[in-house]
């Protein structure tokens, strides 16, 4: 049985790992995961307070 679109979407990994990274790339890359309902966002832990 194929898979659809939707369900391929649902095991992807959004992800940015440099830490030169912005907060506006990162705030995109949740809105993306979001829009795409993405299975994660991984950013560097850098950034992560």
């Amino acid at each position: 049985m194929p898979i659809t679109v939707e369900e391929l979407a649902q095991t992807i990994d959004h992800t940015v790992l440099k830490p030169e990274t912005t907060r506006s790339k990162i705030k995109q890359l949740c809105e993306e995961a979001i829009d795409y309902n993405f299975a994660a966002v991984c950013i560097n832990a850098v950034h992560v307070e």
